[in-house]
């Protein structure tokens, strides 16, 4: 006579009563199961996207402030040549123009990013040696309007 194979009647962890054999799924848990790795997926992926789009964000900040550095250092060494008054005041009213042009970008950038990292108070873009890149094309400009 043949031996009947036994299998454990448990009840499946939601607690509704139905019962499988041990190990096993109900079709209802699979699917649940399935969904719930599907959104996990969709949240990774979300996450990794804001992540590269952050970092795309902040290398084109990055390139914006060299921008600013450079025409800063145009701004300084145009007061330092022995160019025409006119010639001078024409450098630093197209290097301003340009600065608002790339402040404008910068601040977009800023926007952008706000909704990809975490809310902080303030944000300050700054040079090597700590000074403000902002502050410091102004006071530039305002050298030689002086």
């Amino acid at each position: 006579m043949a031996a009947k194979k036994k299998t454990a009647k448990t009840k499946n962890k939601r607690g509704t009563g139905k019962t499988t054999t041990a190990g096993q799924l109900t079709l209802k848990d699979q699917a649940e199961m399935k969904k719930r790795a599907t959104h996990n997926e969709a949240i990774r992926k979300k996450e990794l996207r804001d992540k590269i789009d952050a970092s795309r964000l902040l290398n084109q900040i990055e390139k914006r402030t060299e921008e600013l550095v450079a025409l800063s250092e145009e701004v300084k060494k145009a007061r330092n040549t022995a160019q025409s008054p006119d010639k001078i005041h024409i450098t630093i009213q197209k290097a301003y123009a340009r600065a608002s042009i790339i402040n404008k970008a910068v601040d977009t950038h800023f926007k952008l990013l706000a909704k990809r990292l975490p809310d902080l108070k303030s944000i300050e873009v700054t040079d090597e040696d700590g000074n403000n890149i902002f502050s410091a094309f102004a006071d530039a400009v305002k050298q030689n309007d002086s």
